[in-house]
């Protein structure tokens, strides 16, 4: 009987800590990361992403007003995003995020509607450092109403590699807020 407990706890233990990846994404969730992204030949530029439990995420753009052709080569719109991550272990975390690049006719991509933009990023940490990060991005744009994330979705444009760094917003100076409304 022993033996068969044995095998039975060592079981749940592989199962558990390959079960998703929910186990290995802990000290990146409730996150907020400052990324710097630099595609090749353009100046550098600024994004938020936070991670959130559950695999879910959230990034807003610095340059997602347009106005950014030193940037990305294009004039672009972009609203914030919305996706998901994983992580295929404990330093390497892979996230795809979705919103709508707005309709502009200044870019031949979008003269007569907008289109979903999908940003594929690769996050590389430390060994036991979830604090600063390294890693490559992928922005591609896809026919609105498709489904960005199944792979028969043929993308209308793709951007090259970018080149990415983030480092972490430290808790310790988010502030706490107070309720400063009077009765």
């Amino acid at each position: 009987m022993l033996k068969y407990s044995i095998i039975i706890f060592v079981i749940s233990i592989i199962v558990f800590s390959t079960n998703g990846q929910v186990n290995n994404c802990l000290s990146y969730e409730n996150n907020i990361y400052q990324v710097t992204t630099t595609f090749p030949n353009y100046k550098s530029f600024y994004s938020m992403i936070t991670l959130l439990p559950k695999g879910l995420s959230y990034e807003v753009i610095s340059i997602a007003m347009g106005m950014n052709e030193a940037e990305l080569g294009l004039n672009l719109k972009v609203s914030t995003l919305i996706g998901q991550y994983q992580c295929a272990n404990t330093s390497s975390v892979y996230l795809k995020s979705v919103g709508y690049l707005f309709k502009s006719d200044e870019t031949a991509i979008l003269p007569t509607m907008d289109r979903i933009s999908r940003h594929d990023y690769y996050l590389n940490f430390p060994a036991n450092d979830s604090t600063i990060c390294t890693g490559q991005v992928t922005y591609t744009y896809f026919q609105t109403g498709s489904n960005p994330y199944i792979s028969s979705n043929k993308p209308i444009f793709t951007f090259a590699h970018g080149n990415i760094t983030c480092s972490l917003l430290p808790r310790k100076h988010y502030t706490k807020l107070t309720n400063t409304t009077q009765a």
